[in-house]
């Protein structure tokens, strides 16, 4: 069908390997991208944390947070050939 509609597919990417998880301040992320953002929400919805990274396993420390739920998502910098970014979305347990 050349005159096809439909919605693209929303790319993901495997489950990220974090741990530990609950933290009390340091995490490791391991992942299958080697350019990527990840962003750290509060409850609220905030933004609390972002940062490029360019491995694709890194150390991140968050010891600064008060304890509590967050959540984080990871986006490829690369998108894919039609221009959708690869994303993951979850949660991290600070005590």
């Amino acid at each position: 069908l050349s005159n096809a509609v439909g919605i693209p597919e929303i790319n993901t990417i495997a489950n990220p390997d974090i741990f530990p998880n609950p933290t009390e301040g340091d995490f490791s992320l391991s992942c299958g991208m080697d350019d990527f953002r990840i962003d750290i929400f509060s409850e609220l919805g905030k933004r609390v944390y972002s940062e490029n990274r360019n491995s694709r396993s890194s150390l991140f420390d968050i010891s600064g947070f008060r304890d509590g739920i967050y959540f984080f998502r990871i986006t490829d910098n690369k998108s894919d050939p039609q221009g959708a970014a690869v994303t993951y979305t979850g949660k991290i347990i600070v005590k």
